[in-house]
């Protein structure tokens, strides 16, 4: 073997152990925003995540990337007052319960009591906001309207806003919770326990607050006062002519008496002073 063999074979043999060398070095795990790994006697060795890791996911929280949608949803909260006459409540106060029925709804409260003899009170339904109109219009037929309000409140951007930031500590906690599996000291799961902690809290509370806005957008509230009419007496002529003689007489009995509550005193008063008068003359008279 001449000296040629031997450079090139020291050459190809040269070239596979770099080759392996690059290909080793290429599935050595990274972590970005980590403390760099070491090498122990035992072998290669994860570190803790690092602070610079833990405050890229922090900031995840404070805002969100950039993303185009589509035009939102509408979302309107529909409501309505109705006061209605009716013949009979209870049959009123069963026919609205029906038409809510009817169209998916329940209802949600009701009440009544007696004053003069007649029933007053009100009956709340919640109804599949699709068919909010319709369901009024059948409602207006049970009777008399007297009063009707109908109010529609558009929640449609503090909707998203809310929806936004829950994504945004959604996309925070599973960040969080990828740093949690890293993590090998007491110290650091300790501080990423306590920053799930807190996040989760608040996506509790946001959730509770788009499931109170989806009940009040698939469902609206409609309030029907429901209320009987005024009795209305009749008197023959006779009997409400005795009733106003009564009145007469008592009314005039009543003027006297205050009369004399005013009179009697002044009389009593006018007379001493007479008497006094007359005792003073007498007396003059006999010294004269």
């Amino acid at each position: 073997m001449n000296k040629k063999h031997v450079f090139i074979g020291v050459i190809i043999v040269s070239a596979i152990i770099a080759g392996g060398f690059v290909v080793a070095q290429s599935q050595k795990p990274t972590y970005a925003g980590m403390e760099e790994p070491y090498f122990s006697e035992e072998g290669y060795v994860e570190v803790v995540p690092g602070e610079a890791l833990m405050k890229e996911a922090a900031d995840q929280e404070m805002s969100a990337p950039a993303r185009e949608a589509p035009a939102p949803e509408q979302r309107v909260i529909k409501t309505s007052y109705m006061s209605l006459e009716v013949k009979n409540f209870r049959e009123a106060a069963d026919a609205v319960g029906s038409i809510a029925r009817t169209y998916g709804g329940y209802v949600s409260d009701s009440s009544v009591r007696d004053v003069a003899e007649r029933k007053i009170g009100y009956v709340t339904v919640r109804v599949p906001s699709e068919r909010f109109e319709d369901i009024i219009k059948e409602i207006e037929t049970l009777g008399d309207l007297k009063e009707e309000n109908i109010s529609l409140e558009d929640v449609t951007e503090y909707y998203i806003d809310v929806k936004a930031r829950l994504e945004n500590l959604e996309r925070q906690e599973e960040r969080y919770l990828e740093i949690l599996d890293m993590a090998v000291t007491v110290e650091d799961v300790l501080k990423v326990e306590t920053q799930l902690e807190r996040i989760r809290g608040t996506i509790e509370s946001l959730q509770g607050t788009l499931n109170y806005f989806d009940n009040r957008i698939d469902y609206s509230t409609i309030q029907v006062q429901l209320s009987e009419p005024e009795k209305i007496t009749h008197e023959s002529g006779i009997s409400r002519a005795f009733n106003d003689a009564i009145d007469g007489f008592l009314a005039a009995v009543r003027g006297i008496i205050i009369f004399l509550g005013y009179f009697v005193p002044i009389a009593l008063f006018m007379t001493l002073l007479g008497f006094a008068g007359w005792f003073i003359y007498k007396k003059v008279s006999k010294e004269s």
